[in-house]
């Protein structure tokens, strides 16, 4: 199956390609596995994939009892 990676229109080798990684790294990133890419490396490969990187940090809701850490993409 050719997965587009983040609705880009192009195909995991394309995106490889374009990342200058290969093609079994790049399925494993689509499958969520990290371990082996460093956050900036994360980061770049975002950016080279047309997309801005932004971080936001700000009090946690008096409604939660634990702060959290999530993605939101927009």
């Amino acid at each position: 199956m050719q997965q587009r990676p983040l609705n880009l229109g192009i195909t995991q080798v394309e995106s490889a390609q374009l990342l200058g990684i290969d093609q079994h790294k790049m399925s494993a990133l689509i499958n969520g596995k990290l371990s082996g890419f460093s956050t900036v490396r994360l980061f770049r490969f975002l950016n080279s994939l047309g997309r801005d990187v932004e971080i936001v940090v700000k009090d946690k809701p008096k409604s939660l009892t634990q702060a959290r850490t999530q993605v939101v993409s927009g």
